[in-house]
C-alpha cells in the first residue's frame, strides 16, 4: 500500500471515529437532558397537587371554623364533619400536607374513632370536646398559613 493510500486509509478512519464519538456524546447529552426534564416536570405536577391538596385543607378547616354551630350537639356535629365527602377527599390526600398536619389529621381519625364508640369508655373526660376540636382546626389553619406565606416568599 502507498504512503499516500495509509494517509487517506487513516484520515477516513479518524473521521469515522470522531464521527462515532460525537454521535455517542450527543445521545448520552439527550438521554441526561430528557431524564432533567421529566424530574422537573414530576416536580411540576407534584407542586400542583400539593397546592390544590392545601387548597382543599384550607376551604374545609376554613368552613369548620366558620361554620361552627355551637348550639349544636358536639358529637353528632363532630361526626358529620369527619365523616363528610370533603374530609374523606382530605385523607386521600395527606401525601401532600406536613408532617404536623399529619399528625393533627390522624389526630381528629383516632378521636372520630373514640366518639363513634364513646360508650365503651369509662372515662370519657379524656374523650375529644368542642374546645379541643376547635383548637386541632385552628393549629391546622395556622400551619396552612405559614406554609402559604413561605410558598409567596
Amino acid at each position: 500500500m502507498t504512503e499516500t493510500a495509509q494517509v487517506a486509509l487513516i484520515t477516513a478512519l479518524s473521521t469515522f471515529c470522531a464521527s462515532l464519538l460525537g454521535i455517542i456524546f450527543t445521545l448520552i447529552i439527550t438521554i441526561i437532558n430528557k431524564n432533567k426534564d421529566l424530574k422537573i416536570e414530576r416536580m411540576k405536577i407534584f407542586e400542583g397537587n400539593r397546592f390544590d391538596a392545601y387548597s382543599e385543607l384550607y376551604q374545609y378547616i376554613r368552613n369548620v371554623r366558620l361554620n361552627y354551630d355551637y348550639e349544636s350537639e358536639f358529637d353528632r356535629q363532630f361526626l358529620e364533619d369527619l365523616n363528610s365527602s370533603s374530609y374523606k377527599s382530605i385523607n386521600k390526600k395527606s401525601g401532600y400536607y406536613s408532617s404536623d398536619i399529619r399528625k393533627l389529621l390522624m389526630t381528629l381519625d383516632c378521636e372520630k374513632g373514640a366518639v363513634e364508640f364513646k360508650d365503651q369508655f369509662t372515662d370519657e373526660s379524656i374523650l375529644i370536646n368542642r374546645d379541643m376540636y376547635l383548637k386541632i382546626c385552628n393549629e391546622i389553619y395556622n400551619k396552612i398559613e405559614k406554609i402559604f406565606k413561605e410558598w409567596k416568599k
